[in-house]
């Protein structure tokens, strides 16, 4: 979906306290924290075509989204 979010407690709202909690105590978690929302923001700019990129810049942003993501959600379970 064009310009759809993906806010990391939309996405794990089960870990929404979690998330608040580590992004206050872990220095790790908050600094992949706030890079994925640095990514996040510049897929949703794009998909809205508020910023204009190439599809491989497009692809490229979202992938590196869904390795934070992943990243934080290995740290979330543990």
């Amino acid at each position: 979906m064009i310009g759809e979010r993906h806010d990391l407690a939309d996405e794990f709202p089960e870990y929404r306290d979690r998330i608040c909690r580590l992004r206050e105590t872990d220095e790790r978690f908050a600094a992949i924290y706030d890079e994925y929302q640095r990514v996040n923001r510049e897929v949703v700019r794009t998909g809205l075509r508020r910023t204009v990129h190439s599809d491989w810049y497009t692809g490229k942003l979202k992938r590196m989204r869904l390795q934070k993501k992943d990243q934080l959600y290995d740290m979330l379970r543990t």
